[in-house]
């Protein structure tokens, strides 16, 4: 071929005709300038889908660590929402009661044992530190995911240090709880050592243990700390589960699924209300408080609440009405805290009855809603199996969701009941 390119050249030149040479000749880098672009463009094409192809093994890789992480905060949180919703039950038991059952020593037990251990959500950072360090990062600049990568490990890092500050308090606890040489300690951590019929002799031994400054400290820090970090796993795992779907599916940026799981992550700081009224049995006090009113003021009358393990339990007694609710927690400032509650749909409730079919009305207030009973009320008929009751928060006619104060209100009318609770959220 290069043969019959000179003879071409040399006719053109010995024919003189320069310029026919010259277009040949320019039309020939020409092709020669685009058999290299075209060489490079596919050598470009070839080089991206290798960088394709490791930038998804990279974000499969952190996929799996993500996958293992929230099997991990999945067992951490609700070991803490097992904990610190039996402490109320447990304070009122220390105070109240003058001796304990063989039941109360065991539970005590688990619990002072289980909040002493010192626990931290561990999390493999491998695939993320393994794409760092390769550069490909860059190629997710900008991106969604990319976003969302940071969010995700930014608030490990925080879980982490929070953990640490509350470690730190235990680990003062733990000290000054082992310092204190309680007699009889090893019956207290291991009651199944100790013979039923002795028992009683013991109680003293457990109430100086139980009363102890360590251990009401022990369980008050953990009653005020958990419940923040309870949130901070359940926005992590918001996180988590959305940074798996869009890896699985290869896609860097957010769709509508995507944007309205992460709508979930919740803002201490913003103005809308936290969906978790009561998890397993117990109430989140560090955004709720409970109060109750009843139409007799005899003390006979009053309505009793107790905590139980797992549940919570309110005894109504046989008068014209009664009511058991639950606030947005008082601020130094005001009397009654409002916050918005209508991005969400409905009132999901987990509860029972200690009747076979007992009545009972669901009501929630503004902060202008007058205390006349002329709120809406929203019958549930409670059964004694425990049973989850779906409200459309729509059927709240009087409320206004955006400056909601009582997030749930049990009204009975005459008849005594017993109501149990182990739920109540926000949808």
């Amino acid at each position: 071929m290069f043969l019959v390119l000179k003879r071409i050249r040399k006719k053109l030149i010995d024919e003189k005709h320069l310029s026919k040479y010259l277009a040949y000749a320019t039309g020939e880098i020409i092709l020669v300038v685009l058999g290299i672009l075209i060489a490079l463009q596919i050598s470009n094409i070839n080089q991206n889908s290798k960088d394709q192809v490791s930038l998804e093994a990279y974000l499969t890789s952190i996929s799996t660590n993500i996958q293992s992480d929230l099997q991990e905060l999945k067992m951490l949180s609700n070991k803490r929402v097992s904990m610190y919703t039996r402490i109320d039950y447990l304070l009122d038991i220390i105070f109240t009661s003058e001796s304990y059952t063989w039941q109360d020593l065991l539970i005590f037990s688990e619990t002072t044992s289980n909040l002493m251990n010192l626990e931290f959500l561990l999390v493999n950072r491998s695939g993320f530190d393994s794409l760092k360090n390769s550069g490909f990062l860059n190629k997710l600049q900008g991106t969604d995911i990319e976003q969302l990568l940071y969010q995700y490990y930014n608030l490990v890092d925080d879980i982490q240090f929070r953990e640490e500050v509350y470690n730190d308090t235990i680990k003062e606890v733990k000290r000054n709880f082992d310092n204190a040489n309680f007699e009889d300690l090893i019956f207290f951590q291991r009651p199944s050592y100790i013979a039923k019929d002795k028992f009683s002799t013991y109680q003293q031994s457990f109430s100086t243990i139980l009363n102890h400054q360590s251990n009401l400290q022990l369980y008050n820090h953990a009653m005020a700390k958990s419940p923040y970090l309870n949130m901070l796993y359940d926005n992590l795992e918001i996180i988590g589960n959305q940074l798996v779907r869009l890896i699985k599916s290869k896609s860097t940026a957010f769709d509508k699924t995507t944007i309205k799981e992460l709508s979930k992550v919740y803002d201490i700081n913003s103005e809308i209300g936290y969906p978790k009224v009561f998890t397993n049995g117990g109430l989140n006090n560090l955004f709720f408080v409970m109060g109750y009113s009843q139409s007799n003021s005899n003390d006979n009358w009053r309505i009793y609440n107790n905590y139980k393990i797992g549940e919570f339990e309110m005894h109504f007694p046989k008068a014209e009405w009664g009511v058991t609710y639950f606030t947005n927690r008082s601020q130094a400032f005001a009397d009654k805290v409002a916050k918005d509650y209508s991005s969400y749909k409905t009132l999901q409730i987990v509860a029972k009855s200690s009747e076979k079919s007992g009545l009972a009305f669901i009501v929630i207030k503004d902060i202008y809603d007058p205390d006349d009973g002329s709120e809406t009320r929203v019958p549930i008929l409670l059964t004694d199996e425990w049973q989850t009751f779906n409200l459309p928060l729509e059927a709240f006619k009087t409320a206004d969701l955006t400056r909601l104060h009582m997030v749930a209100g049990f009204l009975l009318l005459k008849d005594a009941q017993t109501i149990y609770i182990k739920n109540i959220e926000y949808k």
